[in-house]
């Protein structure tokens, strides 16, 4: 069961055929969006919890498997220079970052890492 933005259930549904949903809000940008009233949100996020527990053997779960690439683009040059100070962080260009693991357990490790990098930029 997922919860979240019309995008965020659609593409849940997408890699997870049959899976619950509850559309609570619809983004309309980066730091806005339209949320439903938090009793209709509860009821439908209590609906489709009750669907998918209903349902849970006929639903089958998102594996994961193999390497990961990741290519990442961040909106300054310093962004790029702090996270190359992870191992195997390769810059293609002058804003875009690749990074490659062994598997999307790794790739996420790495992403975060890369993002707390990324945050102390404004303190250096």
């Amino acid at each position: 069961m997922i919860s979240g933005d019309k995008v965020a259930c659609r593409e849940a549904s997408d890699l997870i055929p049959g899976i619950e949903t509850a559309v609570v809000k619809e983004s309309i940008g980066a730091y806005a969006g339209i949320c439903y009233h938090p009793v209709k949100c509860r009821e439908m996020i209590y609906k489709a919890v009750q669907n998918a527990v209903a349902r849970h053997d006929s639903i089958s779960p998102l594996v994961l498997e193999g390497q990961v690439r990741m290519t990442l683009r961040m909106t300054t040059a310093s962004g790029i220079d702090r996270a190359l100070r992870l191992p195997g962080a390769e810059r293609i260009s002058g804003d875009t970052l690749k990074y490659e693991a062994e598997n999307y357990y790794r790739a996420f490790q790495a992403f975060l890492a890369i993002a707390d990098l990324r945050e102390l930029v404004p303190f250096i």
